[in-house]
């Protein structure tokens, strides 16, 4: 698997009682009040259905043209080396992972955990945008299906 997917941030790490490293990871439900919306920018629209920041499917109607600027935008949100400064919760503000894009019919799509960068989210769709996408959908793993 390529570099920025096989990379995983933990939500939280603790240690045992003998100081052994203990990952954990944080599941969110989905709001079952949401009520999906689109919106329209002019050159693409972006349908909004339940999800949770750490299980967010984005599909999209195009091919990704250009990898490298997807994978180097995943690299710097993923912030390995951690540089970057903490937010204001005194969190990473990195994204956790991203799985490596797929086909479904005719949509692409890719999965992710946007952990504590709030901001990355609206980056990812610009991105998309700058790739010609014209139709985004944001939903939950577990949400409807396209």
């Amino acid at each position: 698997m390529a570099y920025p997917y096989r990379y995983l941030r933990v939500d939280i790490l603790s240690k045992t009682t003998d100081n052994t490293p203990k990952p954990h990871k944080l599941h969110i439900e989905l709001d079952p009040e949401f009520e999906p919306k689109t919106f329209n920018f002019g050159y693409f629209t972006v349908e909004v259905y339940p999800f949770t920041w750490n299980a967010i499917q984005i599909l999209f109607n195009k091919p990704i043209h250009n990898i490298k600027q997807l994978e180097d935008w995943i690299t710097r949100w993923l912030d390995i080396a951690d540089k970057n400064p903490e937010n204001e919760l005194e969190l990473s503000g990195a994204v956790h992972s991203f799985t490596p894009i797929e086909r479904y019919g005719e949509w692409w799509y890719l999965t992710a955990d946007f952990g504590s960068a709030p901001n990355a989210l609206i980056e990812f769709i610009e991105l998309l945008a700058s790739q010609g996408m014209s139709k985004i959908i944001i939903k939950g793993v577990e949400a409807v299906e396209v």
